[in-house]
């Protein structure tokens, strides 16, 4: 793969795996091994229904054909992933305007047969679904327009470049039309259920935090909030609430989990949370 391809893929590995202290290097090999399946399948014809599985069962070494490094060298993987510090968590927003995880689901869910490629039917397949049918000459068009290197299959990188060209193009659906708007209205589909999962695990995350202080009192409770008072003038920022779900949670903790306690907390909307609104937060008084 190309390095900007390989960017791409950690760049959604961290943003799909935020939180869970995944091994994002051991998580890149396998999408490398995914990669050498398909080259190992359509190169060798004694190994045209070798599998991942497969693949990875065969011993190490080059002792005989049946060794996996005559198929496939042995690499040594090491990402870097480079933040602001402290505890913030990837945004893969910030990569355009369609996410790299919502492009890689958008693309998994158009390849039916799963074999990290689409071609011309999966296309068709998916318009009809959606009521927005392509052929003929549009969906001769619109399929090369997605397979820049010509080689009849559509591979995730392309699809990528292509559906961010059309992002960038225009916001509406009617301007974009098509095979455009077609898997526009699938994105808006996963969007609304990440956006929901997000938010349902925003909600059991705050249950969480609150049932830690189940039992302690008032006494207790404003010792924890004068050591989380960095700065000691009487009230909580957004900046000490982080620091506090981060502690309770053990984790690196989203943004909208943040926003979300510090919300509802800071009750009168004043911009901070003072000891009154910290008790009521928590139903210690």
């Amino acid at each position: 793969m190309s390095s900007d391809e390989a960017v791409r893929i950690c760049a959604e590995l961290f943003a799909s795996n935020e939180g869970n202290g995944a091994n994002i290097a051991e998580l890149f090999i396998e999408e490398t091994l995914k990669k050498a399946v398909v080259r190992i399948a359509e190169t060798i014809e004694e190994e045209e229904d070798i599998t991942l599985e497969e693949l990875k069962s065969r011993p190490q070494g080059k002792s005989d054909w049946s060794y996996r490094s005559c198929l496939h060298d042995d690499i040594t993987v090491v990402v870097l992933h480079f933040s602001g510090g402290g505890s913030q968590v990837y945004d893969a927003s910030k990569l355009g305007s369609s996410t790299l995880a919502t492009a890689r689901e958008l693309f998994k869910k158009i390849d039916a047969d799963g074999s990290g490629s689409l071609d011309k039917s999966e296309i068709e397949a998916l318009t009809i679904k959606l009521g927005k049918r392509l052929q003929g000459k549009e969906l001769d068009s619109t399929f090369a327009e997605m397979d820049t290197d010509g080689d009849g299959d559509v591979d995730y990188a392309e699809f990528e470049a292509w559906w961010n060209k059309q992002q960038s193009k225009s916001s509406t659906s009617k301007q974009r039309g098509g095979i455009s708007d077609a898997i526009a209205t699938m994105s808006k589909e996963i969007e609304k259920q990440k956006e929901d999962a997000a938010r349902q695990a925003t909600n059991a995350q705050i249950m969480q935090m609150m049932e830690v202080f189940e039992g302690m009192n008032p006494q207790q409770l404003k010792i924890l909030f004068d050591a989380l008072d960095a700065d000691g003038n009487g009230t909580l920022d957004r900046e000490e609430v982080e620091r506090l779900v981060s502690q309770v949670l053990k984790t690196a903790v989203t943004p909208m989990l943040v926003d979300t306690a510090f919300g509802e907390m800071d009750y009168d909307k004043s911009g901070t949370v003072e000891f009154s609104e910290f008790s009521d937060f928590f139903g210690i008084s």
